[in-house]
């Protein structure tokens, strides 16, 4: 990836939909386990979670993306990260479902995968929509998993609705 560059558009490489207690089979999942990701409230017209999830170094290459090529540390940092995954979580649900899509205080988790979706409390049978994106740019892309946690009736209507 060219330093500085900006990602301008998500491909979905691999879309799988499970219930949190079946995940992780069934759903797509990242190696190495422990990853940089954000959780991301979503109120609105429907209620969730979503989930960006990036290893480590694609986190960092992230950054380096958001901030156009600037080196950011600290506070700075972890702001453009959650900004920019709240941001996306955003767009693809807008994209989704339309109707209001208010991301609440996205927050950073450094830890494995499935225990930050467990840490959500959400019952077993919540449906988790798992998605493989590259984050595409003039320079490459870069890859990230982003995950929605909503109720599987919600879920339902909406891929309904984009039929």
């Amino acid at each position: 990836m060219r330093e500085g560059a900006c990602p301008q558009q998500a491909r979905a490489v691999r879309v799988a939909i499970c219930s949190l207690g079946d995940f992780p089979d069934g759903a797509v999942f990242p190696d190495p386990e422990l990853r940089a990701s954000v959780l991301a409230p979503i109120g609105g017209a429907h209620s969730a979670t979503a989930v960006v999830s990036l290893d480590p170094e694609g986190a960092l290459e992230w950054i380096r993306w958001l901030a156009g090529g600037q080196a950011v540390q600290g506070e700075e940092a972890l702001r453009r990260f959650c900004s920019g995954a709240g941001t996306l979580a955003h767009h693809a649900l807008q994209g989704l479902g339309g109707g209001a899509v208010e991301v609440e205080a996205p927050s950073l988790h450094e830890a494995p995968l499935v225990q930050t979706l467990l840490g959500t409390h959400a019952p077993p049978d919540t449906a988790v929509l798992s998605a493989e994106l590259a984050l595409a740019s003039e320079g490459g892309s870069l890859p990230l998993c982003f995950y929605v946690l909503m109720d599987a009736k919600i879920l339902g209507a909406l891929a309904g609705a984009l039929r």
